[in-house]
C-alpha cells in the first residue's frame, strides 16, 4: 500500500517480521508495554469514573473475581512457561530440529489447556465454598455477583493460557511485534467493557470486556504463529515414549517455580481475603495504587526481562559463560539506571499523579490521599521488584528455580506475619501496604544473596558494576533534591486544585529531573547512558516502518 512518497508495509508481513537484536527486541517490548500501561491508566481512570461514587463494591468484586481463575492460570501456565517450557524448547531447537521443538510445543499447549479445563470442571461445584473463603467480608449481594463474574474470568484465562504459550514460541523465533501488540488488545477489550457494556450490564460488562480482550490477545498473534509453525509440525516423528520423557522432564523442571508461584498466590489471595473485611473500596484502592507502582517496573524491567530471557537460556544451553555474564551485567546496570529517575518522580509527584490519573469527579479527595499514601509506603517495591525480575530470569536460565522458591517462601512468610501483627493494631489498607513493601524488600535481598552465593562467576558482573551503581546513586540524590525544589516552585506558580495546573507542575518536575539526571550522568560518564544512546543511534528506524521510494 502506498501514499505519496511512502510505501506502507503489509500489516500481516509487519506482524511476521523478526528482530534479531536484543536492543530492538527490548525496544519493541518497551514501547508496547508503555502503550499498554498507558491504556491501563486510561482503564483505571474509567474505573474511577464509572464505579466510584457509590458502586465501589462492584469494583471490589471485579478484582476479587480474578483470584481463583488467576491462581489456576499462574500455577498451570505461568509457573511452567519459563521454568519448564523454554529450556526444553530451546534445547530441541539447538540440538535437534525445529520439527521436534514444535511437536513438543503443541503437545505441551494441549496438555496444559486440558489440565486447566479439567480442574475447572471438577472444581466448579465447590466454587461457592471457595469464593466464600476468599471473600468472607463481602455481603450477600457481593458474593452473588462474585459467583456470576468468575466463570467469565476463567474463560478469559483459558484463552490467555494458549495465547501466552504462543507468545513464548514467537519470541524464541525473534518475533516480538505480535506478542508486543497482545497486551494492547487485552486492555482495549477491558476499556470497551467499561465504556460500552458496563452502563447496560453493570459489573458483568467488565467480565465481557475481559473475555473480548483475551480473544484479541490471541488473534493478533495468529498470522505470525502460522508462519512460524508452517511445515514444521510432524507428530509422526514424536513417539509416545519421547512425549512421556519430555513431559516428565517438563514438569520436573517446573516444580520449584510452581511452588514459588503457589506461594505468591497464597500471598495475593490472603491479601484479598483481608481486604474484604476493610471499608468498601479498600481492595480497589489497593489495586489502583499497585497498578501505578507497576508502571515503572513494567515499562522497563519486564520489557528487558522478556527480551533477555531467551538469550540467557540460549547462552546457557551453548555454555557461553562470557556472553551470559555480559548479559547479566548489562541488564542490572540498565535497569538501575532507568528505574532511578522514575523512582524520583514517584517520590516527589505521588499525590499530583494520583489526582491527575485517577481524580475523576467521583474519586474523592480522601481516596486520592489514601492512594498516594499507599504508593508512598510501597515505593521500595519499584526498585526491589525491578532488579528481582533480572535475578529471576537468571535463576530460570540456569535451571536454579529452587532459589526463587526459597526467596518467595520467606517473602510470603514475612507478608503473612506482618499482616497478622499490623492489622489488629491498624485495621486499614495501609497495614497491607506496609506488609507488601517489606515482603518485597526481603525477597530482593535474599534472591540477590542466593544468586551470588550459588554462582560465583556472576560476582564479577556485580563487582564491575559497583562504580556505576555508586555514580547512579549520587546522580539520583542530586536529581531528587532538584526535583523537590522544582515541585515547590511549581506549587507556588500554579494552583494545584486545577487539572491543567497539575499537568504543568508534573511537566516542570519531569523536565528538571530528566535534564539534571541525563546531564549529570553524561558528566560522570555513566556507562548505561552511553550504551543505550549508542544503540538508539545505530537503530535503523526508517527501514522498519516506511520506505522512501527511490
Amino acid at each position: 500500500m502506498s501514499f505519496g512518497l511512502y510505501r506502507f508495509p503489509n500489516p500481516i508481513l509487519l506482524l511476521r517480521r523478526k528482530q534479531r537484536s536484543i536492543f530492538k527486541a527490548s525496544l519493541i517490548i518497551l514501547v508496547s508495554i508503555l502503550f499498554s500501561r498507558l491504556l491501563g491508566v486510561v482503564r483505571d481512570r474509567l474505573f474511577t469514573t464509572y464505579f466510584f461514587g457509590g458502586r465501589e463494591w462492584q469494583l471490589d468484586v471485579y478484582y476479587a473475581a480474578f483470584r481463583i481463575p488467576d491462581t489456576l492460570y499462574q500455577l498451570l501456565i505461568s509457573s511452567v512457561i519459563m521454568a519448564g517450557f523454554l529450556p526444553i524448547f530451546s534445547q530441541k531447537l539447538v540440538r535437534q530440529s525445529k520439527s521436534r521443538a514444535f511437536n513438543f510445543a503443541l503437545v505441551t499447549i494441549f496438555s496444559l489447556i486440558f489440565i486447566f479445563s479439567l480442574i475447572v470442571a471438577l472444581s466448579y461445584p465447590f466454587w461457592p465454598q471457595l469464593l466464600n473463603w476468599l471473600a468472607p467480608g463481602f455481603n450477600f449481594s457481593q458474593r452473588k455477583l462474585l459467583l456470576q463474574l468468575t466463570p467469565y474470568i476463567v474463560l478469559a484465562e483459558l484463552i490467555l493460557a494458549a495465547s501466552n504459550l504462543s507468545v513464548l514460541i514467537l519470541q524464541t523465533h525473534n518475533n516480538f511485534i505480535s506478542p508486543a501488540l497482545s497486551p494492547l488488545m487485552y486492555n482495549l477489550g477491558i476499556i470497551l467493557g467499561i465504556v460500552v457494556l458496563s452502563p447496560r450490564y453493570q459489573a458483568l460488562g467488565l467480565a465481557y470486556g475481559v473475555v473480548l480482550g483475551s480473544l484479541g490477545h490471541l488473534f493478533i498473534q495468529l498470522p505470525a504463529l502460522i508462519q512460524v509453525i508452517d511445515g514444521k509440525l510432524n507428530l509422526s516423528l514424536y513417539s509416545w515414549q519421547e512425549i512421556k520423557i519430555d513431559l516428565i522432564r517438563f514438569f520436573d523442571l517446573s516444580l520449584p517455580n510452581f511452588l514459588s508461584i503457589f506461594l505468591i498466590q497464597v500471598q495475593t489471595n490472603w491479601l484479598t481475603r483481608l481486604a474484604t473485611f476493610l471499608t468498601m473500596g479498600s481492595l480497589s484502592l489497593l489495586n489502583l495504587a499497585n497498578n501505578l507502582i507497576q508502571l515503572p517496573i513494567s515499562i522497563f524491567a519486564l520489557a528487558l526481562g522478556q527480551a533477555i530471557f531467551p538469550k540467557l537460556a540460549l547462552s546457557q544451553e551453548r555454555m557461553d559463560q562470557k556472553r551470559f555474564i555480559y548479559l547479566f551485567e548489562q541488564a542490572i546496570q540498565q535497569t538501575f539506571f532507568i528505574i532511578t529517575p522514575l523512582l524520583i518522580l514517584f517520590i516527589v509527584l505521588r499525590l499530583p499523579l494520583v489526582r491527575l490519573i485517577l481524580g475523576s469527579r467521583h474519586f474523592s479527595w480522601r481516596n486520592t490521599v489514601i492512594t498516594a499514601k499507599i504508593i508512598e509506603i510501597t515505593l521500595p517495591i519499584i526498585l526491589a521488584q525491578s532488579l528481582s525480575v533480572t535475578f529471576q530470569k537468571v535463576f530460570l536460565a540456569l535451571g536454579q528455580s529452587r532459589f526463587i522458591l526459597i526467596a518467595q517462601f520467606f517473602s510470603t512468610l514475612t507478608f503473612v506475619g506482618l499482616t497478622l501483627y499490623l492489622l489488629p493494631r491498624q485495621p486499614t489498607v495501609l497495614s497491607l501496604a506496609w506488609a507488601l513493601s517489606l515482603a518485597a524488600v526481603v525477597k530482593f535481598f535474599l534472591a540477590g544473596w542466593l544468586l551470588l552465593k550459588g554462582n560465583p562467576l556472576l560476582r564479577v558482573a556485580i563487582l564491575n558494576s559497583l562504580q556505576t551503581f555508586v555514580k547512579i546513586t549520587l546522580v539520583g540524590v542530586i536529581s531528587l533534591l532538584l526535583a523537590w525544589l522544582s515541585y515547590r516552585l511549581g506549587n507556588s506558580l500554579f494552583n494545584p486544585a486545577y487539572i491543567v495546573s497539575l499537568f504543568w507542575i508534573i511537566s516542570l518536575v519531569g523536565v528538571v529531573t530528566g535534564a539534571s539526571y541525563l546531564s549529570l550522568s553524561y558528566w560522570l560518564k555513566i556507562s548505561p547512558l552511553f550504551s543505550l544512546a549508542s544503540q538508539f543511534y545505530f537503530l535503523k528506524l526508517r527501514s522498519n516502518v516506511f520506505r522512501v521510494k527511490r
